[in-house]
């Protein structure tokens, strides 16, 4: 089994649910500007309705951005 990233920092076995949980994280790199997308339409969708202001919609399109170009 492949050394684990997080491995030196638990003290026990990490819990099979993490695994799996994790196991996908290979096949999420493909689709992460997709789901960066979807949240830009959220957050979108959350200021057209009043929950959030224009201003914070602002704030939250442009840090989304910058974790797409990171």
């Amino acid at each position: 089994m492949a050394k684990k990233v997080w491995g030196g920092r638990f003290r026990e076995e990490v819990d099979g649910l993490v695994d799996r949980f994790n196991s996908s994280i290979n096949f999420d790199k493909l689709l992460y500007s997709e789901d960066i997308e979807g949240s830009v339409a959220h957050c979108r969708m959350l200021a057209a309705q009043g929950i959030i202001g224009e201003e914070e919609a602002s704030r939250i399109v442009e840090a989304l951005g910058a974790v797409r170009r990171e």
